[in-house]
């Protein structure tokens, strides 16, 4: 039984045998969660998939299994928000089922991102989102969407996937989930809902990171009572994701007063995590002042925790500040 208290579990990879219901596993993944569906027509799948993204995404059903005696600032305390753990869904292509699933999420107020040219439901639900973004009324256009744009739908539906040419029963009820999504797409001024054209010159997959994190913006609801608190974490999320564009459009642009400012510790991580000198040009740019930061004991902490010391000497030390020889003798600076 896999429940978690066995440290590795390993699984022979036999290749796919669909005509067994056999597949391959993704050797792209470091971990796979495995469920047994028992569930008739087995949408057990689609439910646990939901609990568990709304599990990840909520603050009040995460715990941690800690030590009273643990120090608060210990990093094995858990401190989650619902943007600490981000979640999104990605649509590729898709059939008749997912889109209960895709509805389902956008009732949840999860995001979605839908890759438009990837075919099936994919195709279908960014025809739909963007035939009723051109109308000025949106969906709430009735009449279009009664006479026109439904009728357009099911014959595409019924070209996509002829099994459901005879069927206008099942046909007509994945037209109606399409547009349910649709009407879901927007609620409360939030963005659920997120339409990436494969056939678009500006569209680039090596790019997917940050429409993901752009995606995720979109859905998020401000929080007025501790904006510089959001501000702080959605920066240390564009920071692990390693995306200094988005930080400027999705984080700093979205501060005119200029009121928010780079805390010591995120400019830290700046620094010392690997690839991220535009993080650091950034918050130069945005006003981060380096002589208030740097102190004997931070200096002596950036050199070890530098990854290559000689370059750290020669280059920042000597070349950039124009200091003398560092030499550490008994955990002491000279």
């Amino acid at each position: 039984m896999l429940d978690g208290r066995m440290q590795r579990v390993e699984i022979e990879n036999e290749g796919n045998q669909p005509e067994e219901n056999k597949f391959e596993l993704n050797p792209d993944h470091s971990h796979f969660v495995i469920v047994r569906d028992s569930t008739i027509n087995k949408t057990g799948i689609n439910h646990f998939l939901l609990k568990l993204e709304q599990y990840l995404s909520s603050s009040e059903s995460l715990h941690c299994d800690i030590d009273a005696s643990t120090p608060r600032h210990h990093p094995d305390v858990c401190s989650l928000s619902a943007n600490e753990i981000p979640v999104v869904s990605l649509l590729i292509q898709g059939g008749y089922d997912c889109a209960r699933l895709i509805l389902e999420h956008l009732k949840k107020q999860l995001p979605v991102v839908v890759v438009r040219g990837s075919g099936g439901l994919a195709d279908l639900l960014a025809y739909a989102y963007y035939e009723v973004s051109e109308r000025p009324r949106g969906i709430q256009d009735a009449e279009y969407v009664e006479n026109s744009l439904k009728r357009e739908l099911a014959n595409k539906i019924a070209h996509h996937f002829p099994h459901l040419r005879e069927n206008n029963l099942a046909r007509n009820l994945f037209r109606d989930r399409i547009m349910e999504c649709v009407r879901y797409a927007h609620q409360n001024g939030q963005v659920y809902l997120t339409v990436l054209n494969l056939h678009s010159h500006s569209c680039k997959l090596e790019d997917l990171d940050e429409h993901l994190l752009r995606a995720l913006f979109k859905s998020q609801r401000p929080d007025l009572t501790s904006w510089h608190a959001q501000m702080q974490k959605d920066l240390l999320l564009t920071l692990d994701w390693n995306s200094p564009h988005v930080a400027m459009s999705e984080v700093f642009l979205k501060d005119p007063s200029n009121k928010f400012k780079v805390d010591k510790s995120i400019f830290e991580q700046a620094i010392t995590r690997a690839n991220r000198e535009d993080f650091v040009d950034l918050f130069l740019k945005q006003g981060f002042q380096i002589h208030k930061y740097l102190t004997p004991k931070r200096l002596k902490y950036l050199f070890l925790k530098s990854k290559r010391q000689e370059f750290f000497r020669s280059i920042c030390w000597e070349g950039a500040l124009g200091h003398g020889l560092v030499r550490i003798h008994d955990h002491k600076v000279w």
